[in-house]
């Protein structure tokens, strides 16, 4: 494939942004505008969240994207994947969790709303480090700021948008297909990035390996990293772990519509897919572990 042609004549360029799309949808279905007000509500725990979130995760990211082993498509996949904020997939974490799903919540429509200024900073500066040292060199691809921001509106913010228009005006369907597409999040992200695994197999193989071992050690550390920052906060255990999953656990389906229709260079979703495929693990973990620590009878929210 010519990398200055982009996804172009593969077989997933439509598959692969429509089953993004229903995510962001399904994503947009679970929120409503009384999420963005719960600011007021929570300030201090939401300021850490978000810096969390936009700030130290993807500074962290692009150090660990220097990481002697990684090949320049590997570090880029890191520097993606970490600037994309997590995803609905950290509500259901923190409601099977017993964790503060309304500070989940607000971080997740906080973060949709904020992450179309922030991504194309981010990216930019490790196209700017990596992307000259790739075999299909990519040092002239860049994300400039305005033209990938208005982009990421329509691909994130607008089909979010579509999903709280719908639960608003059709709540009784809304209520009957969202927990079917909540369920079936993880087996769409997975098959979008098995889609793009197997049709660029030859250019991931050799690095899939290493991005496997990078991507759980990165989500394994961030987790903990994230709930020790929020302890030196002074939060409680339940907003402490619902911020480390919010930061520990990123947004695949955003990492991988960027790699995709923005970059068109889906050499690069190695690490973004490994991190997609493993970050389970040391998630599912960790829920245990609080669940545990909160106890049986503790305190829990209900899915609104």
């Amino acid at each position: 494939m010519d990398p200055a042609s982009g996804v172009g004549g593969s077989g997933y360029d439509l598959a692969v942004p429509l089953i993004l799309l229903v995510i962001m949808i399904s994503m947009g279905m679970e929120l409503v505008l009384s999420d963005f007000k719960r600011v007021l509500e929570l300030p201090r725990a939401t300021v850490v969240g978000l810096l969390g979130q936009m700030v130290v995760l993807p500074g962290i990211g692009l150090a660990f994207a220097h990481w002697p082993g990684f090949s320049p498509e590997v570090a880029i996949g890191v520097v993606i994947i970490t600037a994309c904020p997590g995803g609905a997939t950290s509500n259901i974490f923190s409601y099977l969790a017993r964790a503060n799903i309304a500070l989940s919540i607000t971080l997740t429509s906080l973060s949709s709303v904020i992450c179309f200024a922030t991504i194309p900073l981010w990216i930019d500066l490790g196209l700017s480090l990596f992307g000259g040292a790739m075999e299909a060199d990519a040092s002239g691809l860049r994300l400039p700021f305005g033209a990938t921001a208005a982009k990421l509106l329509v691909v994130t913010l607008l089909p979010v948008t579509i999903g709280m228009a719908i639960r608003a005006r059709w709540p009784a369907f809304s209520e009957r297909v969202r927990t079917p597409l909540r369920r079936s999040m993880v087996i769409l992200m997975a098959a979008s990035v098995a889609i793009i695994v197997g049709s660029e197999w030859e250019n991931v193989v050799d690095d899939f390996e290493t991005a496997a071992g990078g991507a759980f050690a990165l989500v394994s550390g961030m987790l903990g990293l994230a709930y020790v920052l929020a302890r030196v906060a002074r939060l409680d255990v339940r907003d402490s772990f619902t911020i480390s999953i919010e930061v520990g656990l990123q947004n695949g389906a955003l990492a991988t519509m960027i790699v995709v229709s923005l970059l068109g260079r889906p050499e690069l979703i190695v690490f973004p897919g490994a991190y997609a495929l493993l970050s389970f693990l040391p998630v599912t973990v960790w829920t245990i572990a609080l669940r545990r620590r909160i106890g049986v009878e503790g305190p829990r929210e209900t899915w609104s």
